[in-house]
Parts: structure tokens; C-alpha cells; sequence
């Protein structure tokens, strides 16, 4: 199991490579390196990689006419109300999940994904949330969401402080507990 979790974060871990490697990554470079990962095959259990975006409360109406402008016309940051940063799902693939309506869900305004969300930025290392329930078409899914911090200079910075201030985002796998575990072992899980 440890081995199996390890391959996973080391896909996440890729993820925030790319954002190391490149000054900005465009909307279609996401999905280009999600679809070149093949992800669904090589990670079972895992529905979705995503990038959590750091929106400080000056920001906030750029990074919505920025999404907008990238073709998603109904951005919008959720939940409403002011905050002291949000933390909006920027990107998420593959494609089906970013129909989920995500995209634009502020995962740091809800307790179990930011308590994740602080200890991976404060160590510079992945962390993984407690349960959390998402609704797609109608269904109710059990899920938890690994959170891998990306700063802006790439390094992780040497003190907490640093950390904190240089923090841009993360890389977020979203996994199905029961799918992960039917890929580690092989077989359905009762």
C-alpha cells in the first residue's frame, strides 16, 4: 500500500514539476500533461488531477476575468463571502471531472481540505484530507483529496515564514477510496 501511495504522489509530485519548470501553465498544458500521464489506467482509484490556485481578496475579480477569459464563461468563485484567501479549483482532469462542477470551488473554505491544506504548506510535503462528499450527476461520493504544495520560485523555501508567503497554489489528486484500494489489491473490495 505504501509503495502504491507513493507512485501516486510521485504523479502529483510531476505535476508540480511542470509548474517548476514553466513561468506560467496555460489551461491545455494541464490537460496535455494529465492525458500524457494517462492517469486513469496507471492510478486507479484516482478521478482527478487538479490545481488549487492561491486568490488573495485583491485579486479575486482578476483571477475571474483571467478564467473567464480562458473560455469559462461561468466562472465564478464558491462558496460566496469574503475571506482572507481562497484557494478556487483552477484546473481539473481528465475532462469529465472538470464537468463536475468544480472549477471555481474554493476547497480552503471547507474545514477537512484546509487542515490538509495548512500542514502541506507548512512542510512543503503532501498531505491528505479526511473524508470529504462530493455531488456529481446526482450522486454522493466518498473521496479524499491529497494536497501538494506548489511555491513560487519552485524550491520549497527553508522557514515557515517563507512558506507561507511564498505559497502559489497545489497540486491536488482526488481519490475514491474504494477504487484505490480495488487498484492496489486487484480485485473489488467488500
Amino acid at each position: 500500500v505504501d509503495q502504491r501511495m507513493s507512485a501516486y504522489v510521485d504523479a502529483m509530485l510531476d505535476g508540480r514539476g511542470l509548474f517548476n519548470a514553466s513561468s506560467s501553465v496555460e489551461r491545455d498544458e494541464w490537460r496535455d500533461y494529465v492525458a500524457g500521464s494517462d492517469v486513469s489506467s496507471r492510478y486507479p482509484g484516482i478521478q482527478a488531477l487538479g490545481y488549487v490556485e492561491r486568490v488573495r481578496p485583491e485579486e479575486r475579480e482578476d483571477h475571474v476575468d483571467r478564467v473567464r477569459e480562458e473560455g469559462l464563461d461561468s466562472y465564478e468563485l464558491r462558496p460566496s463571502g469574503e475571506r482572507y484567501e481562497y484557494f478556487p479549483v483552477v484546473y481539473l482532469e481528465p475532462s469529465e471531472a472538470s464537468d463536475s462542477g468544480m472549477l471555481g470551488y474554493d476547497v480552503y473554505s471547507h474545514r477537512v481540505n484546509r487542515a490538509a491544506m495548512e500542514q502541506a504548506r507548512d512542510t512543503g510535503l503532501p498531505r491528505a484530507s479526511g473524508k470529504v462528499y462530493l455531488t456529481e450527476a446526482g450522486l454522493t461520493r466518498e473521496v479524499f483529496l491529497i494536497y501538494t504544495p506548489v511555491y513560487r520560485e519552485g524550491e520549497t523555501p527553508e522557514t515557515l515564514p517563507e512558506r507561507r508567503q511564498d505559497l502559489q497554489g497545489f497540486i491536488v489528486g482526488v481519490f475514491r477510496a474504494d477504487e484505490l484500494l480495488e487498484g492496489i489489491f486487484g480485485g473489488k473490495i467488500d
